[in-house]
């Protein structure tokens, strides 16, 4: 009886809620003491700015949101496009200021009179202002988009009085000659933490190192947090899938977790979507009523959906990597790649790379060569590649990559015309699965 009474109890958990590919996670959060000290006690420290950094996947807005959810009662978030201009952030960060000011609540206190709180009158005075502007613009009238009034301390008193902080997402897509004006504005929010401790700015940006996120002066370096977000380990990539399997009442075989982990190579979003694609196989919408044992066929759907949705991005992104802006003897990319695909998991240390390389071609250059490594992990050039920091190597960005190189070896190293390659789903899965049978993925304890 009693353990009736506890299955009717159970909580139901939407799958969708539990793996989060598309947004930050809140049900499957992982700890990761490493980050979170640092990122605790820079978001204590009155005045402290804060720069997050690190790849695209690892997990930087889910472990920023839960730390703020426990730090702050709200915060404004401005989530940055190329193209975008820094009087376009500024006034972003504005327009959200307007939830946050109430224009009139009345309430009784014990001797019955009544207390009247309005937005601060600079805040009224700047929104007409705009909305004047707004208007001006739609008759064709060339008048500024930010009103005069909205300078940069204006913005840090308003957000300040607010009691939020601002959270400035994918800045590193901001053009370089903007990155600057961050930079001064972290200085004036600084100034201004006397009056507001809690006011910070942290900018958010996929890159490998804060530099790339933005351009702030030497002086800076002591008052400006660099908080670095690795790639998530074996060990918390699995954690993802348990706590998961935990709250929607499934099993994940073992080996499917190593498969898993295997895959994600460290990025968190990888593993969301995989498991959430296997739940849909498995017709997992919620908490299942009692428990469901994934299959091998739930697992080779949901890699073969992943890989679906992912073709046309992996193309892209050899596109890129394999394309010469000027001839030379040596087609860099082209060789670089083929020989990484000759190691286990695509994964090599850059001497032991080079080696190979010059194995095969004996006049190959030294010089240049970490650079070239460097600039195949960038997106420009298709972000094909990562750097591993803990081991020191260099491996394909996604296993997928290192799946597609070595399916599609003769077609991308032997054509000319590279952009006539079109991937084969087969293909893809007979070099996964050659891949997996070679490097059978070790128990993760």
């Amino acid at each position: 009886m009693a353990f009736f009474y506890k299955k009717m109890r159970q909580e139901i958990h939407q799958t969708n809620e539990v793996f989060t590919p598309s947004k930050p996670a809140k049900k499957t959060f992982i700890e990761r003491e490493t980050v979170r000290e640092k990122l605790v006690r820079a978001l204590m420290t009155p005045g402290k700015q804060i720069v997050v950094f690190g790849h695209s996947g690892v997990g930087k807005s889910t472990l920023l949101q839960n730390k703020l959810l426990q730090t702050y009662e709200h915060h404004i978030t401005t989530r940055c496009m190329r193209g975008m201009k820094f009087d376009q952030i500024i006034f972003d960060a504005f327009s959200q200021l307007d939830s946050y000011y109430i224009s009139e609540k009345t309430q009784k206190n014990e001797i019955g009179f009544k207390i009247s709180v309005e937005p601060p009158k600079l805040f009224t005075d700047i929104k007409s202002q705009f909305e004047i502007h707004r208007k001006s613009e739609g008759q064709n009238k060339l008048t500024p988009i930010i009103p005069p009034q909205l300078t940069p301390p204006t913005l840090g008193k308003l957000i300040g009085e607010s009691n939020a902080c601002w959270v400035i997402e994918d800045f590193h897509k901001i053009e370089d000659g903007e990155k600057h004006y961050l930079s001064q504005l972290m200085k004036v929010f600084m100034d201004l933490s006397d009056d507001y401790p809690s006011l910070k700015i942290i900018a958010i940006g996929a890159t490998n190192t804060a530099r790339q996120v933005i351009d702030y002066d030497p002086e800076m370096k002591h008052r400006v947090s660099e908080i670095h977000v690795p790639l998530m380990t074996a060990e918390e990539i699995k954690s993802i899938v348990v706590k998961g399997e935990a709250l929607l009442n499934i099993g994940f075989p073992e080996l499917f977790k190593n498969l898993i982990v295997q895959h994600s190579a460290g990025m968190a979003s990888v593993a969301h979507t995989l498991c959430l694609n296997i739940c849909y196989s498995a017709n997992v919408l919620e908490t299942a009523p009692s428990s469901i044992k994934i299959t091998k066929k739930n697992w080779d759907e949901a890699l073969l959906s992943y890989i679906e949705e992912s073709s046309d991005n992996i193309q892209s992104s050899f596109e890129k990597a394999l394309n010469q802006k000027r001839k030379s003897k040596f087609h860099h990319e082209k060789i670089i790649i083929q020989a990484l695909c000759d190691f286990k998991n695509g994964e090599a240390g850059r001497l032991d790379l080079l080696q190979k390389i010059q194995r095969e071609f004996p006049e190959y250059p030294n010089t240049g060569f970490k650079q070239r490594l460097e600039k195949l992990s960038l997106p420009e050039k298709g972000r094909i590649l990562k750097f591993n920091e803990n081991s020191g190597t260099f491996s394909f960005y996604d296993p997928i990559y290192h799946a597609y190189a070595l399916a599609h070896r003769r077609a991308i190293f032997e054509s000319k015309e590279n952009s006539s390659i079109s991937p084969e789903v087969t293909a893809f899965l007979e070099a996964l699965e050659e891949l997996l049978s070679k490097n059978k993925p070790a128990e993760v304890e």
